[in-house]
């Protein structure tokens, strides 16, 4: 047994934890930076929804909030360009991060609209 912990302790060093956590907080602030210098709402959504495929929006939760509220302020002009990806995405982040985003017929009218474009297209 003592032989398998020397082994074990040969193969991995203990700064490697150390390692890690460091790089980890580095890609915690660039990706923060992203947030920071993203413009444009679908890249905004697109970014949140990366992070959630990826299984590590909950080291940004803060920053994805802030992001979803500036939008939600601002939804009209994400609604407005007839965007179906755009406004699909923005629909199911509102609802999903607990915002309001009502179902109403100006919405689904706009939603109809987009999918006719895009099937035209």
């Amino acid at each position: 047994m003592k032989e398998e912990a020397q082994a074990s302790s040969l193969l991995f060093p203990d700064d490697w934890g150390d390692i890690y956590i460091n790089r980890a907080g580095e890609l915690k602030e660039e990706v923060r930076k992203l947030f920071d210098t993203t413009v444009e709402p679908l890249a905004s959504l697109e970014l949140i929804v990366t992070l959630q495929n990826l299984g590590i929006s909950y080291h940004l939760k803060k920053e994805s909030k802030q992001s979803l509220s500036n939008i939600s302020n601002n939804k009209d002009d994400v609604l407005g360009k007839k965007d179906l990806h755009a406004m699909s995405l923005l629909l199911m982040l509102l609802r999903g991060h607990g915002f309001e985003a009502s179902q109403d017929n100006t919405n689904l009218y706009n939603l109809m609209v987009c999918a006719l474009i895009y099937l035209k297209n």
